[in-house]
């Protein structure tokens, strides 16, 4: 598909988000470290930007295994969200970029999880008290749409600091 943004001029860099289930828990990461962090107090999968010369699954094995200290493996690519930042905000000024996230899955790690990382405090979580725990709307809403064996390709958008809504991308 050809991901697009309300303002196509806005630079867009990749990230990656992984998704790791172990029996009905998934691993997230409390994000308690830094007041600063816009996702302060919420709970979010382990993840983070594309390093120079880095292929996705380097990325993607590279951050996870810095937020737990967890080398995974057999990585199943589900999909894309292209977070669309045209118009959203951070601290009240602007976002500088569009970010376009690659999502995986995978159930297969070794190793022995950290209590604690820089960004925050890593934890597997049942999906019945993942519900009730504070999340970015998009993060959710990659969750929802894992449980489907359909891959991801959506655009979401915030106004300002509210999410606003989803879209899917067309090929």
């Amino acid at each position: 598909f050809k991901p697009y943004s309300m303002n196509p001029l806005m630079e867009t860099k990749e990230a990656t988000l992984v998704f790791l289930s172990e029996a009905d828990k998934i691993l997230m990461i409390y994000r308690d470290k830094n007041p600063q962090d816009f996702l302060y107090g919420k709970w979010t999968p382990p993840g983070g930007k594309l390093e120079r010369a880095e292929t996705l699954e380097e990325c993607a094995k590279r951050e996870f295994y810095e937020e737990t200290n967890l080398q995974i493996c057999n990585l199943i690519y589900r999909g894309k969200v292209l977070f669309d930042n045209a118009e959203r905000t951070f601290g009240g000024r602007p976002a500088k970029y569009n970010w376009m996230v690659h999502i995986y899955e995978t159930s297969v790690y070794q190793g022995q999880l950290k209590t604690s990382s820089r960004e925050g405090t890593p934890r597997l979580v049942s999906e019945s008290e993942l519900a009730t725990l504070p999340m970015e709307v998009g993060d959710g809403t990659i969750l929802r749409m894992l449980k489907s064996p359909e891959e991801i390709a959506i655009r979401i958008i915030h106004i300002g600091t509210r999410f606003d809504r989803y879209e899917q991308l067309v090929s």
